[in-house]
């Protein structure tokens, strides 16, 4: 055939679907599918960044699926680099999408830390302020009990298993 799946990965990211260029029917299916996957889901996250080209596109996004129809109520806006000294005003921000900023996830060391550490941000620094807002996220989405339950496995982080200098654990 004319398609191939390339064994390679070539990224870890959450990206959207792509489609040859001029290729209208199967454009159109996927853009069904995922406006299906949209319609069928409980809440919709909405991810921007604190900056004029972001909300610019999540802007554009939003009209050209009609996700105000679309999604309705489950819409959820997630400001990341919320605490960034960008000067835009969060309320703006709100106005210009038409949605109230559900979720505010900060700017952190704790983030690139964790990453060249090859270790989840909530594991590796369960206490950190990006961590604590990935948490509240959580809690919403799946309710305070099972979100706490499932992150008990935090304190195996990288920090919380250190040893202080001049000390040797006790074996058990």
């Amino acid at each position: 055939g004319d398609h191939i799946i390339l064994p390679e990965i070539i990224s870890k990211e959450p990206l959207g679907p792509a489609v040859r260029h001029g290729d209208d029917q199967w454009f159109d299916l996927v853009k069904w599918s995922v406006l299906a996957m949209i319609e069928a889901a409980d809440e919709v996250l909405l991810v921007g960044s604190m900056d004029i080209p972001s909300i610019k596109n999540l802007k554009i996004g939003m009209t050209s699926l009609d996700l105000g129809a679309i999604a309705g109520t489950k819409l959820r806006l997630v400001l990341n680099h919320a605490n960034a000294k960008v000067k835009l005003d969060v309320k703006e921000i709100e106005r210009v999408l038409g949605l109230p900023a559900n979720f505010a996830v900060p700017d952190d060391l704790a983030v690139p830390m964790s990453v060249n550490a090859g270790v989840p941000v909530v594991i590796d620094d369960p206490k950190s302020p990006v961590s604590r807002s990935l948490e509240v996220i959580a809690d919403s989405l799946l309710g305070p009990q099972h979100a706490r339950g499932e992150h008990n496995r935090r304190k195996r982080g990288r920090r919380a298993g250190r040893v202080r200098r001049g000390r040797v654990p006790a074996r058990g």
